[in-house]
C-alpha cells in the first residue's frame, strides 16, 4: 500500500500546485484511510488492552482522538481497558500525556519512559534470562 500512497501524495501535490486544493479528495489516500480507520475501530471495539508506542497525542491530532473514542465506545469493557504507554516523555510532559489519554480512554500505565529501543532491549534481556532458566 505504501507505493500507492506515495504515488497519490505526489499526484495530489502536483494537482494542487497547479490548480489549488481539491474540494473532494476521493483518491487512494482516502480509500486507504477509510479502510485502515475501519480496521482500527474493529480492533479497538474488542480490545482487552491497548499499547501505545512513542505517540505524544498532540492537542491538534483530532483524527487520532476521534478514532480512539469511536473505536472504544462500542467496547463493552471500555472502562476496564488499560492503556500501556511506551514513551520518552518525562516530568511534566509525561504527566500531560497521561492526562490526555486518561481523559479519552481511562486507565493508563506507563510501561517505560526510556523510549521504545530501551524497552525492547530490556524486554529481550529479560526474555533471554527467562529462556536460559
Amino acid at each position: 500500500m505504501k507505493e500507492s500512497y506515495i504515488k497519490e501524495v505526489i499526484k495530489r501535490h502536483v494537482y494542487e500546485s497547479k490548480r489549488g486544493p481539491r474540494i473532494l479528495d476521493t483518491g487512494v489516500i482516502e480509500f486507504y484511510r477509510q479502510f485502515i480507520d475501519r480496521e482500527i475501530c474493529d480492533v479497538l471495539m474488542n480490545a482487552d488492552e491497548i499499547i501505545i508506542v512513542g505517540y505524544s497525542m498532540p492537542p491538534y491530532d483530532f483524527d487520532f482522538k476521534s478514532l480512539l473514542i469511536k473505536g472504544l465506545m462500542p467496547n463493552k469493557n471500555r472502562k476496564n481497558v488499560p492503556i500501556h504507554i511506551i514513551t520518552k516523555a518525562k516530568g511534566k510532559e509525561l504527566d500531560n500525556l497521561i492526562k490526555r489519554f486518561e481523559h479519552l480512554a481511562g486507565k493508563v500505565n506507563v510501561v517505560s519512559s526510556k523510549g521504545f529501543y530501551k524497552f525492547l532491549r530490556d524486554s529481550s534481556d529479560t526474555l533471554a534470562r527467562l529462556l536460559e532458566d
